[in-house]
């Protein structure tokens, strides 16, 4: 049984727990009191009333047969001295009995029914409100991005609203929530990390008998790898960890463990 059937069984017990002490309280109370009159026993269309409003139209019913019952019997055992009703009589008592019951219970659940309309009612004026605010925020952002945007021709820091300078990461993740991850083109490793290329050989100990470094006609994609590899971190290189071990290399295998599709000429 899932949490909401669970939930729903353990309300509905308790709901006829109720009812059938407010019965009990109405029996109890009409035999303890029967030197008030007869009239005493109409009592029971309180708790038939009650069974109405938590049980529904049809727990309203049940209730006012039982509850007609149990006046029945207690009418039989408090007052004997009484004459029997008219079979008109018992029909009257029966049908306002029964009446008040189903009136209760479709009253409970019209009530019922309006209580959620409204918690819908607000539930949508809540999520309105939070897309009207999620709009004019889009609408915002989205103009502070198509304005002119002054950056700075040396240091590329942008010139924003408030006379600040921010970095470029920082001004757009402020503004378009925007994520950056660094890294680095083959053109800027020439010109900052110069160093590693004015070796005349590669760094990696096995470039003489590897057929990717032996490659003459090569792309930029290539040329980018055997910087990174061949003359930086030959260590990380998915060739040189095959070769290292003994391993059959693939001639489609790249430095950087992609195998290509096709066979690029050597």
């Amino acid at each position: 049984m899932t949490l909401e059937i669970k939930t729903r069984v353990k309300t509905l017990l308790l709901r006829c727990v109720i009812v059938l002490g407010s019965f009990a309280v109405y029996a109890a109370l009409s035999l303890l009191f029967h030197d008030v009159g007869i009239e005493i026993l109409y009592l029971v269309l309180i708790p038939v009333a009650l069974s109405g409003a938590l049980m529904g139209v049809l727990g309203g019913l049940v209730g006012a047969a039982f509850g007609y019952l149990l006046s029945e019997i207690l009418y039989r055992t408090a007052f004997p001295v009484f004459e029997d009703y008219t079979i008109a009589l018992w029909i009257l008592d029966f049908t306002v009995t029964l009446s008040i019951g189903a009136l209760t219970g479709y009253l409970s659940r019209i009530i019922g029914r309006q209580k959620y309309l409204i918690a819908q009612l607000k539930t949508t004026a809540h999520n309105k409100e939070i897309l009207i605010k999620a709009t004019e925020d889009a609408k915002l952002k989205s103009k502070e991005l198509s304005e002119i945007i002054s950056i700075c021709s040396y240091c590329k820091k942008i010139h924003d609203a408030e006379n600040e300078w921010q970095e470029v990461e920082v001004y757009f993740r402020n503004r378009a929530n925007i994520k950056f991850s660094h890294s680095i083109c083959p053109t800027c490793i020439q010109i900052h990390h110069h160093e590693y290329f004015s070796h005349e050989k590669p760094t990696c100990p096995l470039f003489q008998t590897c057929s990717f470094f032996g490659k003459r006609e090569v792309s930029a994609t290539d040329l980018h790898l055997k910087d990174l590899y061949c003359y930086m971190s030959y260590q990380k290189c998915a060739i040189f960890n095959r070769m290292e071990s003994n391993r059959q290399v693939p001639d489609n295998l790249l430095p950087n463990g992609q195998v290509i599709s096709y066979h690029e000429p050597c």
